[in-house]
């Protein structure tokens, strides 16, 4: 299901798959709660406040997240042990799993995901259960582009406007032509070239990013105003770099931009070929991040790896494994939303 290598006893001692659904039934509607007991059938005598208070259930502000790994397509399970005469399909709802226990509701993925039939209807699915969308896109929408989001654009909540340096200047035309086919909130966002990063002397960044930086933001705002038509439609993206103090950035790009805007909040790593894999590390700073933007005004902070990317450049670990379990950081993060939330 995962793609990933079996663990011990080949996936037979997945305790983290272990526990039960709450079911909350309204008219018209329900809500799905994830217990996860990690195969626990009573309370420990010496299970902590702490312990406890990741088994309840309340509502909490929490980040958004982008979604890099494929999620909306259905998987083939092998011919055997179970069923040695069909092939089974199946969702690897451990994803959809661990989104509705932590309490995220807004999600990121490209355009292409609203354009693939097969991912729009799981997609369709995610919205019901009440999820969120932001999708992305680069350069000015061509004929195709528009026709898709004029047909499926109601499933969104953010169209992400995504330009090159050079074409950057055409946004204001692009999103008057976008507007008339997509009515939720469009979000412009500069492709980040290829270059040294100004935090870090010695980080050099062979792969394009996106989002205006703190230092770009009086250049982002002039740029907006060319474009925004007053209806507060049209806001800016912004990109923390995995160099940038990302504490002082979160706060100055709120203190600079009062409007809402979206934020790409790039995760710890160390360089194209090295592993980040210090589990104490990102857990500090997923706790510092949640508790900086739960005081931001009009903003979303996407995390941008919230499953390990362990391919390619820059491998680092996310909130989940390949498994989809949850690592040390996404208890620590639900704890602490937990925590705060019980005290407002």
């Amino acid at each position: 299901m995962q793609v990933v290598a079996p663990g011990e006893e080949f996936g037979r001692n997945d305790t983290a798959k272990l526990g039960y659904f709450i079911v909350k039934v309204f008219t018209g509607r329900h809500e799905i709660v994830p217990i996860r007991t990690y195969g626990e059938i009573s309370i420990h005598p010496e299970t902590t406040d702490k312990d406890l208070l990741l088994l309840t259930d309340c509502k909490v502000w929490m980040l958004g997240v982008s979604l890099r790994q494929g999620w909306g397509r259905r998987v083939e399970l092998a011919v055997d042990g179970l069923d040695e005469f069909k092939r089974k399909e199946a969702y690897r709802d451990g994803l959809l799993i661990a989104l509705l226990e932590l309490g995220v509701t807004s999600l990121r993925v490209p355009l292409a995901d609203l354009a693939n039939a097969d991912v729009r209807r799981r997609l369709s699915d995610f919205v019901r259960l009440g999820f969120g969308f932001t999708v992305y896109s680069l350069d000015s929408p061509d004929e195709h582009v528009l026709t898709t989001i004029a047909a499926h654009g109601a499933l969104l909540e953010n169209w992400e406007l995504i330009f090159p340096e050079h074409s950057i200047l055409r946004a204001a035309e692009s999103v008057r032509i976008t507007q008339s086919v997509f009515k939720g909130k469009l979000f412009i966002s500069p492709v980040v070239p290829l270059k040294k990063d100004v935090a870090d002397k010695n980080i050099f960044q062979h792969f394009a990013s996106h989002g205006f930086s703190v230092e770009q933001t009086v250049k982002a705002k002039k740029l907006l105003s060319t474009v925004n038509d007053n209806s507060h439609r049209v806001g800016l993206t912004f990109r923390v770099s995995p160099w940038d103090d990302h504490l002082t950035t979160l706060s100055e790009i709120d203190r600079q931009v009062k409007d809402h805007k979206l934020i790409n909040l790039q995760m710890p790593r160390l360089n194209e070929g090295k592993c980040f894999d210090d589990e104490k590390k990102l857990e500090k700073f997923i706790i510092d991040v949640y508790k900086t933007s739960r005081t931001m005004q009009n903003s979303t902070v996407f995390l941008d790896t919230f499953v390990d990317n362990d391919r390619g450049y820059y491998p680092r670990i996310g909130l989940l494994d390949r498994r989809l379990n949850p690592r040390k950081a996404f208890h620590a993060l639900k704890l602490v939303s937990q925590q705060l939330s019980q005290q407002i």
